[in-house]
């Protein structure tokens, strides 16, 4: 499933593949496209968030989102705000440019639907799949931070193929918006 984050330095994916890492100067112009919209936070494994944690500045995506450029699965979904914008200013783009529109399934998960995803992976795990990509921790998890979605495109559902022109577009283009 391809994600969208905040910052090159918001994770460090467990699922990620070396070959769609940006390179260095791809990593400066997201840098700098970050400090307009200013939301950096490092979470993983080895960077938890407390089980408190609650990001101050959620919005509603249906306060910030072009409805001909976005769809969500739910109006309740909500994100940072800076993120929020972020991800409408590269629907709209996305959208401009003819490369389909933006499918949001998902952004900020409270620690309850966290751990309910993290318990339901585990129960489905199977591990003679070394290729398995369950959800993780809630302490590890990038949805506490508001900062990451979980997207698709609206007809195509959400994006597995990496190699999908879909997905190419936004391995090319996200880091103009901030977004990895």
């Amino acid at each position: 499933m391809l994600a969208i984050y905040a910052s090159s330095f918001l994770c460090a994916q467990t699922n990620a593949d070396s070959n769609l890492l940006p390179n260095r100067s791809r990593m400066i112009a997201r840098m700098e496209a970050l400090s307009q919209y200013n939301s950096t936070m490092l979470v993983n494994t080895e960077n938890t968030l407390e089980d408190e944690y609650v990001p101050s500045d959620l919005v509603y995506l249906t306060r910030i989102i072009n409805p001909n450029a976005v769809t969500l699965k739910s109006r309740h979904i909500r994100a940072s705000r800076d993120t929020a914008m972020a991800i409408s200013d590269m629907a709209n783009a996305m959208c401009a440019q003819g490369h389909g529109k933006l499918y949001i399934q998902s952004a900020y998960r409270p620690l309850s639907s966290q751990l309910y995803l993290y318990q339901r992976s585990i129960s489905k795990q199977d591990e003679s799949d070394s290729e398995y990509m369950g959800a993780v921790p809630p302490e590890a998890s990038e949805h506490r931070t508001g900062l990451a979605f979980d997207i698709g495109i609206v007809g195509v559902g959400i994006i597995y193929d990496h190699e999908s022109p879909e997905a190419q577009w936004l391995l090319a283009n996200a880091y103009e918006f901030g977004l990895y």
